[in-house]
């Protein structure tokens, strides 16, 4: 059985821990099962209940109702809400509880939903990858297999690249050329090509490589093309390379061009080189689209 600490649950709901706690005691959401040392557990069938009380209470839903009202009310609660403000947690989480399930048809239905209210780039920015991070994170500490991750990867991966081949080919004159890759022993590939889908619609020249690829096939590509800027994004650690010393060996191996990197892989650099910039931030994706605009704008000044 897969069971989840209290933490878990608030990372995956939106909700706090402490409100968890209250919600418990004043309305008798749920009762967890305890642990010795009285900890909160829970199991999947919670977790897919919590999802749906945090979709109902973000969109505006009183929690005493919530409480009162049966698994099958909330359902039809949640198919009747009809998304109108900002309510990206409430799709994420839909979204989420569909992938436990392996529901492909409800769970395109609610992406085409998103796509439909926000557009792709809000929809890739502030559900699919959100998403995917929640799945992740689910992923790591084996609180679902891999196929739920591979399920909604694959239908996410079929939307973005259906997208990009309806964009426009042409790119801009401007200098900027975006090789994006994963690197060897990283197969998740969807925030490059998330990134590749967000660089082309801005008319930024970027080629995109995949996953589990070799520097000696981006030194291939670097003795043919002038490449500006390599962009990769790391989420399961290296298998034979600390974070430091991959990073250590892209500045080497590259000295002339602009390294960024991202993912939770890479947030344990701690050595600093001239032509490698690592992003932290949540947003990371509108920070290097920023950070590539910037840097094209003033290639054409100059």
């Amino acid at each position: 059985m897969q069971v989840f600490s209290i933490r878990d649950i608030e990372n995956l709901t939106g909700i706090k821990a402490h409100t968890l706690r209250i919600w418990e005691q004043r309305y008798q959401l749920m009762q967890p099962t305890r642990k010795p040392g009285n900890h909160r557990i829970y199991n999947n069938e919670d977790l897919k209940y919590l999802l749906r009380v945090s979709a109902l209470y973000h969109r505006g839903h009183r929690i005493s109702k919530i409480a009162r009202s049966t698994v099958e009310e909330l359902n039809r609660l949640i198919l009747e809400a009809q998304a109108t403000d900002d309510s990206y947690l409430v799709y994420i989480n839909q979204l989420l509880d569909c992938a436990m399930d392996f529901e492909p048809l409800k769970f395109e239905k609610i992406i085409d939903a998103s796509l439909e209210q926000y557009g792709f780039v809000r929809s890739i920015q502030h559900v699919l990858f959100p998403l995917l991070i929640k799945i992740g994170l689910l992923w790591l500490t084996d609180h679902v297999v891999p196929a739920q991750e591979h399920f909604a990867s694959s239908i996410i991966l079929k939307k973005i690249s259906v997208a990009i081949e309806n964009l426009e080919t042409e790119q801009s004159n401007g200098r900027a050329h975006v090789v994006l890759f994963a690197p060897l022993n990283e197969f998740h590939e969807l925030p490059i090509l998330m990134m590749h889908y967000l660089l082309k619609e801005r008319g930024i020249k970027s080629i995109y490589f995949g996953s589990n690829v070799s520097i000696e096939s981006l030194q291939a590509y670097c003795s043919k093309h002038k490449v500006s800027h390599f962009y990769t994004h790391v989420i399961t650690h290296l298998q034979k390379q600390e974070p430091d010393e991959f990073a250590a060996e892209l500045s080497t191996r590259f000295p002339q061009q602009q390294i960024i990197v991202s993912g939770t892989a890479m947030q344990t650099v701690t050595r600093h080189f001239l032509n490698v910039h690592l992003i932290t931030d949540e947003l990371y994706m509108q920070s290097f689209i920023d950070y590539i605009l910037k840097y094209t704008e003033s290639i054409r000044e100059n």
